[in-house]
């Protein structure tokens, strides 16, 4: 183990696999990453799956009696010695990178407890589809929210726990379920990472009784949401508007910024503005952890903005900009100032601006940092939505200017206000943003001011 790498515990467990259980080992030890231990669990197999992983010579060979995947995979996290954990199925294979990139992205990234990879579905020579199968997932590449993609700090599993051997299936859905709420940190690493073997024995093919173990999962989520402390009351539901156009880099760190907030009552709508890039694809990423997703021809930020307002059903309303992201804390303190304060109708707080690079990784790990200001813009407001609602919708046709436009009106209603001193909002500056874009469109400044003007003197 080198000072720079930590070494990385690759956990396989193993049932009557030795048809692919050869190639998986491979996939594993063509890695570009150093240094990992493997560590192969075999649960009862009858068939040649213990030969196959004792030929290679750096394995680790654990052998239970059969007692299902989810207690060989909790046993082999028991004699793992790594700082952190990768899971691979016996039938599955990963690209060589994989355990690279999402071990550098944990290191640069001390707040993330776990990241994800994209996946893609594969059939050996002259197979068929099962039946069970939806084409559509064969011919997509999406975020895998199976073990498979996962790479996880072993301070995690401490803390969340290892995986319910109640569960024959669905034990990694149940364990994903637990530290969402648990307020684990995550990040998707947007990069084809995991191919997914598609055979008439996999598991995925005892649909009902997966259906039936999911169901179980959901419900035990939901009692598990009920009973915690944190229960969000009735009607305060958050809804967070992410206007996208072109920021497929970036999309991915804001929702995750959006879905991993301490207050768990909202949901988060993305809207795209006719984007040419693959924002639409990280959007959709999302689905199965509700996000929504809307395309509309490319308008501008304010429509953008005015769209998502009109698919919210929230009593607040967030916005947050693609390409910034927020300290995880964020929607719950803005909360409480509303339960302190009735009377408030918006709530605003600091900002950092950080450029991309070391200066930006600096900033977000740092939870006091020098440097901020108070932030009048979209990413740190909290507002009710009837107060938004008294001020009316961002006006359409401005390229730049429209949340100025937009906050003066509602200083103009005397909405009252609280701008608090918390660290609210990292702002990303970088070549590309809305302000430099359309820097042909400061005119538009003068437009606001205008109006402004005009309004004053009616």
């Amino acid at each position: 183990m080198t000072d720079e790498n930590p070494l990385v515990s690759v956990i396989i467990p193993v049932y009557n696999g030795g048809r692919y259980l050869r190639a998986a080992l491979e996939s594993v030890f063509a890695q570009t990453y150093r240094p990992f231990e493997v560590i192969v669990v075999d649960d009862g197999s009858a068939d040649d799956s213990g030969v196959i992983a004792q030929s290679f010579p750096e394995v680790r060979y654990i052998h239970q009696t059969n007692q299902g995947v989810a207690a060989a995979r909790n046993n082999g996290i028991e004699t793992a010695g790594g700082e952190y954990f990768a899971f691979l199925d016996q039938d599955d294979l990963w690209a060589p990178e994989k355990l690279k990139l999402q071990v550098d992205y944990l290191l640069s990234h001390p707040e993330i407890g776990y990241t994800l990879t994209q996946q893609q579905f594969f059939l050996d020579p002259g197979e068929t589809l099962p039946p069970w199968f939806r084409k559509e997932l064969f011919d997509s590449v999406h975020t895998g929210w199976v073990l498979g993609t996962l790479v996880v700090r072993r301070t995690i599993f401490e803390q969340i726990g290892n995986f319910a051997t109640g569960y024959s299936a669905a034990n990694d859905s149940d364990w994903f379920f637990r530290a969402k709420a648990a307020g684990i940190p995550m990040a998707v690493v947007p990069e084809l990472l995991l191919r997914k073997r598609i055979h008439d024995a996999n598991d995925s093919a005892r649909a009902k009784e997966i259906l039936s173990e999911l169901l179980k999962v959901v419900k035990t989520s939901l009692d598990r949401q009920r009973s915690s402390p944190m229960v969000n009351k009735p009607g305060s539901l958050v809804s967070v508007i992410i206007p996208v156009y072109n920021y497929d880099r970036y999309l991915g760190e804001a929702v995750e910024s959006a879905l991993n907030q301490t207050y768990g009552n909202l949901e988060v709508i993305v809207v795209d503005d006719g984007s040419t890039d693959r924002s639409g694809e990280v959007a959709n990423s999302f689905a199965g952890r509700g996000v929504r997703y809307c395309h509309q021809v490319h308008a501008g930020i304010g429509p953008a903005r005015n769209k998502g307002v009109e698919l919210a059903r929230g009593e607040f309303i967030a916005f947050l900009d693609a390409d910034d992201r927020w300290p995880l804390e964020k929607l719950e303190r803005q909360l409480k100032a509303f339960e302190d304060d009735p009377e408030l109708e918006m709530v605003f707080g600091q900002a950092l601006q950080l450029q991309n690079g070391a200066a930006w990784e600096a900033g977000i790990n740092n939870k006091n940092p020098e440097g901020l200001v108070a932030g009048m813009v979209p990413g740190t407001l909290l507002i009710k939505r009837d107060a938004f609602a008294r001020v009316g919708q961002f006006q359409d046709g401005l390229k730049v200017g429209e949340f100025i436009d937009w906050y003066a009106r509602a200083v103009e209603l005397k909405l009252r206000s609280l701008v608090m001193p918390d660290l609210f909002l990292w702002r990303r500056i970088h070549d590309s943003n809305q302000g430099i874009r359309e820097r042909q469109s400061v005119s538009d400044y003068a437009r606001v001011l205008k109006a402004k003007l005009d309004r004053r003197r009616a």
